[in-house]
């Protein structure tokens, strides 16, 4: 008998959806048993921090599994719910340009509260499960050793 884990993962896989309304991307795999998506086109998005003005774009190609948060909270907020694009963008950051966890963070919570589809507790939850996913997967990828950083071809760097 498989494990609730297991069934999760047969779900996903059979539940991934091949296109996501609002975002060209294309399903090319998977990274530790999440959907693992290819943006088909940039994403450009501007914000404003302490009087700044940034622009983040994300190239085409990058490869991303939309919101980086536990499994089983994905059984109540969906990966490529309308967080999808503030997590693209979170993970872009950290994973591409080494921005600090608090900064990503921070990003990814403004832009949460952007977005209208967002509820304000779905911001919260979305973002403490973002939180958490980072504090426990950091301290199980230091304790088995894993933790590789996928690079540009979808593999392991």
């Amino acid at each position: 008998m498989g494990s609730a884990y297991d069934d999760y993962l047969k779900h996903q896989t059979a539940a991934v959806p091949a296109s996501i309304p609002g975002l060209d991307v294309t399903i090319v795999g998977t990274r530790r048993g999440r959907a693992l998506y290819r943006l088909n086109r940039p994403i450009v998005y501007r914000l404003c921090v302490g009087g700044l003005r940034l622009i983040v774009r994300v190239p085409r190609d990058y490869l991303t599994d939309l919101a980086s948060i536990p499994w089983i909270v994905t059984l109540l907020l969906p990966v490529a719910g309308p967080w999808r694009f503030a997590a693209i963008i979170h993970d872009y950051l950290c994973e591409v340009h080494g921005v600090e966890r608090a900064v990503a963070d921070a990003v990814l919570w403004q832009i949460m509260g952007e977005t209208r589809e967002i509820r304000a507790w779905q911001r919260v939850a979305i973002y403490g499960a973002v939180r958490a996913y980072w504090i426990f997967w950091r301290k199980w990828t230091r304790r088995v050793g894993h933790g590789q950083r996928p690079t540009g071809d979808g593999k392991a760097a």
